[in-house]
């Protein structure tokens, strides 16, 4: 099998894909005083792949940043289309609050690499609360995965010897 290694994009329509598009955002509120946090969730044909809990997680900047945190994506044995939910949270441990979910248009079969994962993000307070923004799906702010390794799902080839010892 063929492995390709490749950077997808959180989209603008909600795709996870190949390219960016234009601008999107999503703004999710926080608590006065709270720490804010991003993560993500994935799935592969709506099974969690990746533990109860979110990974890649990372501590939003006050300012508008690109933050990265990174991921070990195990090797999965069939193929399937990917759904990454990107979450924000109050602190480590929290239950974390769904900001946005991103799909893949085409079903792959993930290999074992380790992601890294760019929010860009940051908080803000407009009284009486914190907010959070995630920015994605343009070239200014382009929110995305890198070393998102996969490889096709191929039909293996079966030769037919005709006429050989008849």
């Amino acid at each position: 099998m063929v492995m390709t290694v490749e950077t997808r994009y959180f989209r603008d329509d909600e795709k996870l894909g190949t390219s960016n598009t234009t601008t999107g955002d999503a703004k999710y509120i926080i608590p006065t005083g709270g720490q804010g946090y991003i993560g993500i969730k994935v799935y592969v044909n709506d099974v969690c792949i990746s533990g109860d809990n979110c990974v890649a997680l990372k501590t939003i900047p006050a300012d508008a940043a690109e933050v990265d945190g990174t991921w070990d994506c195990p090797v999965q044995a069939s193929a399937g289309i990917v759904k990454v939910e990107v979450y924000a949270c109050l602190w480590n441990g929290t239950v974390p609050q769904l900001i946005e979910t991103f799909v893949t248009t085409d079903s792959v079969k993930l290999d074992a690499a380790t992601w890294t994962v760019h929010y860009w993000c940051d908080k803000y307070y407009e009284y009486p609360y914190f907010y959070i923004d995630f920015y994605y799906g343009d070239v200014y702010d382009p929110s995305r995965i890198t070393n998102f390794t996969w490889s096709a799902v191929g039909i293996a080839s079966k030769r037919l010897l005709v006429g050989v010892g008849v």
